[in-house]
Order: C-alpha cells, then sequence, then structure tokens
C-alpha cells in the first residue's frame, strides 16, 4: 500500500475520464506540433511536502529512418512510511509516428525500486498490431494488446483548451491508454472557470479544470494557460504535481510519512481486531462507501453510519463484465508464469469446488509470505523469490493465483484497525473472489475466509480510495458499537 499506490498516482496524472457511454474526440494534429521541442520539470507533493520530481521532453526524432516525435519522462519518489525509507525511480519513453495516422509506435516504461525493476514494453508490428513486452526478475513474458492511441489523442487536451472559442462548462471526452494495466482509459475534463493574471508583467488568461478517470476512478484537478500548456496539477485533494525551475524540482523537501497521514482515529479503544464480530462507526460527514458484504453504509442526521461484519449489507452480483476483468493477466498478475501454473496446480490438487480452492490458495499465500513492512517486492516474480512482503504483495499474490486456478479475483482496498496502540484505522489492502456468483471478500495477510469486522471497503479502484481518504484522513470517528466475537472463532 505504499510506493506503488504513489507512483500510479503520478503516472495517472494525464489519464482521467468519465463514465460511458460518451463520444471520444479526436482533433487535429497542429503542424507547429512536429517540430515543437521543450524540458520542463515537476515537483510532486503530499499536502506541502515535496516527496519527488520529474522531467519531461518531448522533441521531433525519426525511428528506423521515419520521422517520429518523442516523449522522455524521468521522475524520482522518495518519503517514509512508518519510519521506512520508500525511494523509486520511473522512467518513460514514447514514440509516435510524425505522419498520419500518428500511430503510437513504441512505449518503454521502467520502475526501479530497493534494487528490482520491471520494464515494459509496447510496440506496434508491421501488421499494426501491438505486443507488450515484460522483463521483470531476469525473466520476459510476451501477449497481444489491443491499441487505439495516436499522437492526435495525446495533443487532444491541450488543443482543445488552447481553442480561442474555449469557455466554462465545456467537456472534452478523449481516447487514452493506461500503460500500466494495458487497457483504454479514457479521459474527462471539464472548464470549471476561466480566469485572468498578470505574469512577467503580461496579461494572462488560463484555465482550471476538473478531471476524472474511467477505469481507476482518480479525480483531480489541474491548471493550464490559453496555449493548453499544464502549471499544475492536483490528484484527488492530497497529491499536487507543479511545473517549477529546475533547481526547484529537484530540491528535497520535508520528510512526511505519508502511513501516519492516511491514518484514521477513533474515539476509543476496541481492542483486538481480529476478535470482533461487528462494529458501528459513525463518521464526521457524508462518505461514498460501498454497500456490500459485510459492510452496510446508512446516512443518519447528514452523516454516514458505517455496520461492518459478516451478517451486514447486500450479496454483490458478480456482472460478466465483471468475471471477465477480473480473469485477465495483466502486468502486475501474470497469471499464465510458469512458476504460478506449477504452484495452483499444487495448491488445488484435489479439491473439488472453488471455495475448497480458495481456502487452500488463501492458507498458501498466508504462510507462503514472510510478513515485512521494509520489503517492497516490485512483481509476482520477484515475490515468488523474496517471498516476504505486507498487505499488497498477500493481496497481490492471492489474485494471481486465484485467476490462474480460473477463480475471478480482484485486489480491494480500504481501512482496517491498527490495534489499540494506535487508536486508529490505516491503509490496507485484502481481495474479493467469485463464489456461487457473488463476490466475497478475503484477506490474505490475516489469513482470514471470514473478515473480521474492521476492514472498511473503500472499493477496487484507486480513485474511490483517493476520495474517500481525503475525506477521512486527520479525522476521528465515533465507535457507536463494538461486538466482541466468540471465543470459538474460526478465523
Amino acid at each position: 500500500m505504499r510506493m506503488g499506490l504513489i507512483l500510479a498516482i503520478v503516472c495517472a496524472a494525464t489519464l482521467f475520464a468519465a463514465d460511458p457511454p460518451i463520444a471520444l474526440t479526436r482533433l487535429s494534429v497542429p503542424p507547429d506540433a512536429l517540430t515543437n521541442a521543450k524540458i520542463e520539470w515537476f515537483g510532486v507533493y503530499f499536502g506541502s511536502n515535496k516527496i519527488g520530481h520529474y522531467r519531461t521532453e518531448l522533441r521531433p526524432t525519426d525511428l528506423n529512418n521515419a520521422p517520429a516525435f518523442e516523449e522522455t519522462v524521468h521522475g524520482a519518489l522518495a518519503m517514509k512510511s512508518l519510519g521506512v525509507e520508500l525511494d523509486m525511480k520511473y522512467q518513460e519513453r514514447t514514440l509516435f509516428s510524425a505522419t498520419p495516422p500518428y500511430a503510437l509506435l513504441h512505449k518503454q516504461q521502467r520502475i526501479e525500486t530497493d534494487g528490482e525493476s520491471q520494464t515494459i514494453e509496447v510496440a506496434r508490428r508491421d501488421d499494426g498490431k501491438y505486443r507488450a513486452v515484460i522483463h521483470e526478475n531476469g525473466e520476459t513474458r510476451e501477449f497481444p494488446v489491443e491499441i487505439d492511441y495516436t499522437f492526435a489523442d495525446y495533443l487532444t487536451p491541450a488543443v482543445w483548451v488552447a481553442d480561442p472559442a474555449r469557455k466554462e462548462g465545456d467537456e472534452l471526452y478523449v481516447r487514452a491508454f493506461d500503460f500500466e494495466s494495458l487497457r483504454p482509459d479514457p479521459e474527462y475534463f471539464l472548464v470549471t472557470a476561466i480566469k485572468h493574471t498578470v505574469a512577467g508583467g503580461v496579461k494572462t488568461r488560463y484555465f482550471e479544470l476538473a478531471m476524472r478517470s474511467l477505469k481507476s476512478k482518480i479525480a483531480g484537478t489541474l491548471t493550464a494557460d490559453a496555449q493548453g500548456n499544464v502549471y499544475e496539477s492536483t490528484i484527488a485533494g492530497m497529491f499536487q504535481i507543479r511545473l517549477e525551475p529546475e533547481i526547484i524540482a529537484k530540491a528535497k523537501g520535508v520528510s512526511v510519512d505519508i502511513f501516519r497521514a492516511g491514518m484514521v482515529k477513533i474515539d476509543r479503544p476496541i481492542g483486538d481486531p481480529s476478535q470482533i464480530e461487528s462494529l458501528v462507526l459513525r463518521c464526521p460527514s457524508l462518505i461514498d462507501l460501498p454497500n456490500t458484504k459485510g459492510q452496510q453504509v446508512t446516512t443518519v442526521d447528514g452523516k454516514s453510519v458505517l455496520r461492518l461484519g459478516q451478517s451486514e449489507g447486500p450479496t454483490v452480483k458478480v456482472t460478466a463484465e465483471a468475471r471477465l476483468e477480473a480473469l485477465r493477466e495483466t502486468p502486475e498478475h501474470p497469471i499464465r508464469h510458469p512458476k504460478i501454473a506449477e504452484l495452483v496446480g499444487t495448491i488445488t490438487a484435489g479439491k473439488q469446488n472453488d471455495e475448497e480452492k480458495v481456502r487452500a490458495i488463501l492458507s498458501f499465500v498466508d504462510t507462503f509470505i514472510e510478513d515485512s513492512y521494509t520489503a517492497e517486492p516490485l512483481t509476482v516474480s520477484h515475490l515468488l523469490d523474496k517471498k516476504q512482503g505486507d498487505c499488497t504483495e498477500h493481496t497481490m499474490l492471492f489474485t494471481t493465483l486465484a485467476r490462474a486456478a480460473g477463480i475471478p479475483s480482484r485486489d480491494v482496498s480500504g481501512l482496517i484497525y491498527m490495534g489499540d496502540e494506535f487508536q486508529a484505522f490505516g491503509g490496507h489492502a485484502w481481495n474479493e473472489v467469485a463464489l456461487d456468483g457473488h463476490w466475497v471478500q478475503i484477506d490474505a495477510t490475516w489469513g482470514e475466509f471470514d473478515i473480521n469486522a474492521t476492514h472498511i471497503l473503500f472499493g477496487h479502484e484507486m480513485g474511490n480510495d483517493l476520495a474517500v481518504l481525503t475525506k477521512l484522513a486527520g479525522k476521528t470517528l465515533h465507535v457507536v458499537s463494538v461486538k466482541p466475537a466468540p471465543e470459538e472463532k474460526n478465523r
């Protein structure tokens, strides 16, 4: 729940969208866009604290003697979480054809952390189709991907903003592609205000825009000038990216503990979370949380009341679309990896149904991974070697094994009670699996098939997490009631 989330937020800073049905816009490529070159530096902030920076460069180039346009990004993040130093480096290179239809030609993304790395490459073949290649832990995986994303799509938001006729209330829906999940992720922009200021003695018009993503549900704002150049972007009210001179962007900021900053206090201790059967909490305001098995959210006097426990909430059916998505192979979940296939065969041997398989996988993950908050395996492949990790790694491995066994599974996240020592809830990740046509929550980190009643589910999309955490971080929840589990509780 640490650097991966932060990196995804930074990388997603320009990948925002709205819900379908939508008509996607693809504007023409301006002639001068093919010759423009520029370098920009940005500072990355968590609240008022700087946690990193990145550099972007745009320039015309060529690929195999054909004209092309290139974007490169280099970034670095550094922060603390419960006193542990976390560092990550990010590199990206994107090549588009400089001739119609301006197709994406090649993209490479590399992440480095704790001495480990992962590189994802997507390349366009001669037949116009794309193939992804993933390099990690000395291994290589390949699979086809479908991409409809061009240089025109890349430029459309800036060209759209630069239109002199642009006015408040205008909306834009544009194509985009999330290269981390290797799936389409359209973007949505809304002009919320057009303002004027004086910069360098010159009257300047600038735009404030709202934005939201379709798949990850990340919401935020950005500020751009009349030429479509972005000066500032705020993600979920927590993270900010600012255009800065190089010397300022690269300057180190004040260290901030992101784990403690995201804690949500309660007004009295409630005991061992694993021994709580039901829990009722009242939030200080209205919070948008899902109703599902194990969680019921109601509104009382304008505030959200959470009822947590196995007897609470409705069962949620698995839709055909959700089932398909929860069986996908992704860069994060290598379900066809030979080691995964071998493990699944061993773990599920002799199991008669999906529930037995889920229980077996749950038990395996719980015992296979040694709990470690300082270990940060970058991928499942690294995890199989290290055998150490926190909730993120438990969740990632469980989803991979379940999908490899043909059982739909997805990562979810939210909060869990950290114990009376902290008297607070902290960030946590666990899983949902499809059993008998309904979503069931399980927790591989805690080894719980029936999760304890201190799990507060945000959802399975990053944007949901950030929106809720923004409202709750630093706040105190009121404990309405708590019911201990029977002594015979089967964990």
